[in-house]
């Protein structure tokens, strides 16, 4: 195990949520819930929905493709061309940009990460754990968890919930980019909802 080159401080508070809060936001389309990942989303945003900075890569699907995903997720990513020849090296790519946006981020979310973006954060950080033992998100804020605090059943929401802020928007769901935006805007509201945020 690698050792920690940096002194923990477990006396510093968890920073507070105010409009300069930053959110690192990702979202990740597999071939079936438990498949390999093929498209993955980010957005680095503020508290005010100003995108900072964001991600988008695409590579073959591995496999047969899974009916579900087939019917709900292909479709919206007609116009979302393949960006790396294989699921490796759009991880690498992609762990090249999250290294550098997570340097400017409060919190890394996920809209509800397992086992979807917890197992592709798991195989980023099996491609080189020697280098990447120590990188994952912590603490990892989950959009469904926000929710349950201030009384909103998760599922499927996070759309209805800021609908006015989409508006004029093709509706993109499943494309990962634009879902990343979505559970970042929902989660802004959420911290509106609870107090955290004027």
């Amino acid at each position: 195990m690698p050792a920690v080159e940096t002194q923990l401080n477990h006396d510093q508070p968890a920073p507070p949520i105010t409009k300069h809060t930053t959110l690192l936001s990702v979202d990740v389309e597999c071939n079936g819930l438990h498949g390999k990942a093929f498209a993955v989303g980010a957005v680095l945003i503020d508290m005010t929905g100003k995108i900072i900075d964001e991600f988008q890569a695409r590579c073959p699907i591995e496999g047969e493709v899974d009916p579900w995903v087939q019917k709900h997720v292909i479709p919206p990513l007609k116009d979302f061309n393949q960006t790396h020849r294989d699921a490796r090296t759009m991880r690498d790519a992609f762990w090249q940009w999250y290294k550098a946006a997570k340097e400017q981020a409060d919190y890394v979310m996920f809209d509800n990460g397992y086992p979807v973006e917890d197992r592709f954060f798991i195989d980023c950080q099996d491609d080189d754990i020697d280098e990447r033992y120590w990188d994952h998100p912590f603490p990892v804020l989950e959009l469904a968890s926000l929710l349950i605090q201030v009384g909103i059943k998760p599922l499927a929401v996070r759309y209805r919930l800021v609908e006015d802020e989409i508006v004029g928007q093709p509706n993109l769901q499943h494309n990962p980019r634009f879902d990343s935006w979505v559970s970042a805007l929902a989660a802004i509201k959420a911290f509106k909802l609870s107090g955290r945020l004027a």
